[in-house]
């Protein structure tokens, strides 16, 4: 009798509520298990900005994405339907606010943008579900307006429509499908060879999509316009400036003040580290320091130039002239090593046209021969094992290995790194800072124009942005590259060790990679054209596929390419004509299983050879080379020696495994 008596006054105050807003019983009651619904998808939400260090958060990332496209379609039908309830619009309009407010109220709860605090990306990912389901939503009830009340012959409409799309989704699935596999030259990966079967796990949805579809958005890929009044030429700094003086702030060099690193270097707590010079506005004057601002009234240049150094050539001059008196061979030849993070391999062929194009001409020559590896794999899920990998040779037992560029160092090489983000990268993730860099360029990337002050890793500012990376109106990577070349070129009479590593790839559209693809293939013009190629070991490379895409969170064939980069060797035609057997074994690694560590022994490899200043007689790709004698370095071959059968993931330390027969269940 009582619970009969609580239900009849609760329905009184639902019709007295209903009857005060102007709607019926039965739609205030719709609207509020609508209402709870938005509740439960907020809480939803919430579970995924669970923060943590990077293995807890890999280990979160099926459950998160479950989270978000469940919250998303609860969500998006119930907005449907309440759009759909007849009820006045204004009514339509206070159950939408109502109904979303907790839900947006989450949504803008955390907009970080680090390991503990990843709202931002979080967000991001609801915006780009929604995106195409209410676009598409919106396009039906459009048509359908056109066709009321004549549902036949919108039925018919959408299926010719529809039957269109297919065919044209047919169509396109056997490009995209027969693209995945294919390397330069139309080189496919063979399906099996040794232990390692490679197949492709799905459709490769992104590459249905047209170019600039991720990131439309976000605007022009172009950086703003900057008009400048000073350049740099050569090794002089020319200022045209209206003004009666100029003023120069000069930066210190990230190498040598490395230990104030720990905060940004743009805060003012570093500004007593900085040096102002005034000079004539109309000037030229020999560059002063590689990094420097112009200011011009309330105008600004900025400049990374590339100095030359007494010390360095009076330290690689000794190191020369011992090796005269010894009798033993001075190096003659370079090794260039450009690192791209966070690129797969069928990535980097769908975004960089020009580049791809440039590698294959490269091959026809008659100078140069360029290998690829299809079976290239990561090691680990992050950079910082890779690297690990690639430069030291180990992920275990750092402290035991010395870097691979110290060997160069100590052979008599100029030595050069640039890393275009603002982060001690060899602290990071090497766990030590270099000591064997001669220049070091990587302080010229915490400019406020690429790395803010608040919030540096952000979606549309920083070296994680889907937004074009620029300086100054200017692309971050072309700062990176120029100062590379004129590296080379300051030191062209010694031997060079050149490092880079360029960050459009580390965003999750995977659209901004192409920004650096006709800047990146003058670059291999340039260096072809000037006759560096001849004497130089080009290594192209990334160190893992894309793990910010929502390709990677939702399809297969996603997670696979995150497994998958690629690793290009542009090598001179008469190195191997030299050196037969190694292009021999070279050609016969392209479709092995090879690893990161399997980088760290041709570079040491190289170290053997009298034209990297070595003293081995032998020829190369005839001695195999592994461990090192302290028994350290544990895996990995020189891709100048054929590949031993038998090699497996677990042969060569690799983590996740891409490979089948071996476990490859994490991709599902």
């Amino acid at each position: 009798m009582m619970m009969d008596l609580l239900t009849l006054r609760a329905r009184h105050r639902l019709k007295g509520l209903a009857i005060e807003l102007g709607i019926t019983v039965d739609q205030l009651i719709k609207f509020i298990v609508i209402f709870i619904i938005f509740i439960l998808c907020s809480l939803l939400y919430r579970v995924t900005l669970e923060g943590g260090d990077l293995d807890y958060i890999k280990t979160l990332i099926p459950l998160f994405a479950r989270c978000i496209m469940l919250c998303v379609l609860m969500s998006f039908v119930c907005t449907l339907y309440i759009l759909n309830m007849e009820m006045k619009p204004r009514n339509k309009a206070i159950a939408l606010t109502v109904c979303w407010l907790p839900l947006l109220f989450t949504l803008f709860s955390d907009l970080g943008a680090d390991l503990d605090a990843h709202g931002q990306y979080n967000f991001l990912l609801f915006i780009v579900i929604n995106l195409p389901l209410y676009i598409t939503t919106g396009s039906l009830r459009f048509c359908w307006s056109f066709y009321r009340p004549n549902v036949r012959a919108f039925l018919k409409a959408l299926a010719a429509f529809l039957f269109v799309m297919f065919c044209i989704f047919l169509i396109c699935l056997g490009r995209v499908t027969a693209r995945w596999d294919k390397g330069l030259n139309g080189v496919r990966i063979v399906p099996k060879v040794d232990q390692c079967r490679l197949e492709r796990h799905g459709i490769p949805w992104h590459g249905f999509l047209p170019p600039r579809i991720m990131n439309f958005w976000s605007g022009s890929h172009d950086c703003p316009k900057n008009e400048q009044f000073s350049r740099v030429e050569g090794t002089e700094l020319i200022i045209e400036c209206d003004e009666a003086e100029a003023k120069l702030e000069l930066f210190p060099d990230f190498h040598t003040e490395r230990a104030y690193f720990k905060d940004h270097p743009y805060r003012p707590s570093y500004g007593n580290q900085t040096v102002w010079k005034t000079v004539p506005g109309r000037s030229r004057m020999a560059v002063p320091a590689e990094q420097l601002i112009v200011h011009c009234g309330s105008n600004t240049d900025f400049h990374l130039s590339f100095v030359q150094r007494t010390e360095v050539l009076n330290r690689v001059q000794e190191i020369h002239n011992r090796a005269e008196m010894q009798n033993r061979s001075k190096p003659t030849m370079n090794v260039l090593v450009i690192l791209m993070d966070n690129i797969a391999r069928p990535v980097f062929h769908l975004k960089m046209h020009y580049t791809t194009a440039m590698l294959e001409q490269l091959n026809r020559t008659g100078d140069s021969e360029v290998f690829q590896f299809m079976r290239y794999h990561a090691v680990g899920f992050n950079t910082e094992r890779n690297t690990q990998a690639l430069f030291l040779g180990q992920t275990e037992h750092l402290e035991q290995k010395t870097e691979i560029w110290k060997d160069f160092y100590d052979n008599g090489y100029v030595t050069t790194s640039v890393y275009a983000e603002c982060e001690d990268w060899y602290r990071t993730f090497v766990h030590r800072p270099p000591s064997n860099f001669d220049h070091d360029a990587n302080y010229a990337f915490c400019h406020t124009d690429y790395h803010p002050i608040t919030n540096p890793f952000g979606n549309f500012q920083g070296p994680f942005s889907l937004r074009p990376r620029c300086i100054d109106g200017r692309y971050v990577h072309r700062f990176a590259l120029n100062y590379l070349r004129e590296s080379m070129r300051q030191y062209r009479s010694y031997p060079h060790l050149g490092f880079a590593a360029l960050e459009e790839g580390h965003e999750g559209t995977m659209e901004i990679l192409a920004t650096m693809d006709e800047d990146f293939s003058l670059f291999l013009k340039e260096l072809h054209d000037s006759g560096e190629l001849d004497h130089t070991a080009l290594f192209i490379m990334s160190d893992h596929g894309n793990h910010m895409s929502p390709f990677e969170v939702f399809t297969a064939v996603g997670k696979q390419e995150h497994y998958l980069p690629f690793l290009f060797a542009v090598l001179p035609k008469w190195f191997l004509d030299k050196y037969p057997e190694a292009r021999k074994n070279m050609l016969s690694n392209e479709q092995p299983l090879v690893t990161s560590f399997d980088f760290f022994h041709t570079v040491k490899a190289l170290l053997r050879l009298p034209e990297f200043g070595g003293t081995d007689t032998e020829p190369l790709g005839v001695r195999t080379v592994t461990a090192d004698p302290t028994g350290v370095t544990k895996w990995g071959t020189s891709l100048f020696n054929r590949m031993p059968l038998g090699r497996t993931c677990a042969t060569e330390n690799v983590l996740d495994c891409v490979c089948t027969p071996e476990d490859t269940s994490f991709l599902n």
